[in-house]
């Protein structure tokens, strides 16, 4: 796996870790209200598909790391399809997220630059 394809996809993985974090932990914090589209109030109601949403996002985050930690130990095959299905997972995720809030294109671009650059990268190394 080349380095480009393993710098995207740390940073596929930090940024799914980054959003566990707030999505399970501070989802009821004011300043990220925007981020999840919620209202004043409406902490309780999003509680239960934040944290558990906020879980996938690091199961996810921590495959993409453990993809390129993989790789690193000489488990070469595995590592890549570790990635591969991280980083595939996630820029479709991102087209799902545009086309169900298009509000939300600034996190769309997030989710679909990091995981397209490690998939086009891995697709030119071959």
């Amino acid at each position: 796996m080349n380095v480009v394809a393993q710098i995207a996809a740390l940073a596929t993985g930090a940024s799914l870790v980054i959003v566990f974090v707030m999505e399970s932990f501070f989802f009821r914090s004011p300043s990220l209200y925007r981020f999840f589209l919620i209202e004043p109030g409406q902490e309780s109601a999003v509680r239960l598909w934040a944290v558990n949403q906020g879980f996938y996002n690091l199961y996810f985050g921590l495959a993409a790391v453990g993809g390129v930690a993989l790789v690193h130990m000489g488990y070469e095959a595995a590592g890549t399809a570790l990635v591969v299905f991280t980083t595939a997972s996630m820029f479709l995720a991102g087209i799902v997220l545009y086309f169900t809030e298009p509000r939300l294109w600034l996190s769309t671009i997030w989710s679909c630059v990091p995981p397209g650059v490690a998939l086009v990268a891995l697709a030119v190394a071959g």
